[in-house]
């Protein structure tokens, strides 16, 4: 008669979480499959408060985070020319997660800071 058993918890770097690892008639399974492979850092430094920069998330990006560096609110669209006009805000110490993503074609992210000069943007995505 088989059985079930915990063995314990694994981190995954990927998703940031603690996935559940059984092993059900000494079989192990691994119930969380990562399918983020690549991570990959990008920082963009942004000039002049309100002034449009950008950033390229290249094609099977599955996930990103973009966050501010210092202080500076953040503001992005994905269409050019609008990061002033239809955006989302970023505030603060906040960080904007996208995932479950599946890109086909690369996606520019359209960003600018609204209230400080030279401020750093940082990026992460995977792929």
């Amino acid at each position: 008669m088989g059985g079930q058993e915990l063995i314990g918890y694994k981190y995954n770097i990927f998703t940031g979480k603690f996935e559940l690892l059984v092993e059900i008639d000494n079989v192990n399974v691994d119930f969380a499959p990562v399918t983020a492979q690549q991570p990959t850092i990008v920082n963009v430094t942004l000039g002049v408060a309100g002034t449009e920069s950008s950033a390229i998330l290249p094609v099977n990006t599955v996930k990103y985070k973009i966050m501010s560096r210092g202080n500076g609110k953040l503001q992005f669209s994905y269409t050019s020319g609008q990061s002033g006009t239809n955006f989302i805000t970023i505030k603060k110490g906040a960080v904007h997660v996208d995932e479950g993503l599946e890109l086909t074609s690369a996606q520019t992210l359209y960003i600018q800071c609204a209230d400080k000069d030279n401020e750093e943007v940082e990026i992460l995505y995977w792929t």
